[in-house]
């Protein structure tokens, strides 16, 4: 009996991804402190990866090229953290709402103004 319940209680807990984003009560914006480890980790190493981009190829970019910068950064983090962050990395190059919650933390370019 005592097995039925238990699977009965784990059946109905959420399953929780480690890629996925949290987001403040009630808003839509994310908090890096509200992150999982894994996604905080990423996203705090990709800060230096992206200051050192600045200084080696354009240290005052547009828009466009500021976004590409935040993107390459984040996507070489991952791999600094594969195979764990394997999930991460299909979602920053499969989907855009993803990287896009991603960018405020990371610069505060405006995601829907990249002609700047």
């Amino acid at each position: 009996m005592s097995v039925c319940l238990l699977t009965l209680i784990t059946a109905e807990l959420p399953v929780v991804n480690e890629a996925d984003l949290v987001f403040a009560m009630g808003s839509l914006k994310i908090k890096l402190t509200l992150q999982r480890p894994l996604v905080r980790v990423v996203i705090q190493d990709s800060f230096d990866i992206l200051h050192l981009l600045l200084h080696t190829t354009n240290a005052f970019p547009n828009g466009v090229v500021t976004v590409q910068l935040i993107r390459n950064a984040l996507l070489r983090s991952v791999l600094r953290h594969t195979p764990g962050a394997l999930t991460i990395h299909q979602r920053l190059l499969y989907n855009p709402e993803y990287f896009r919650r991603i960018l405020p933390l990371v610069s505060i370019i405006d995601a829907h103004d990249q002609s700047s």
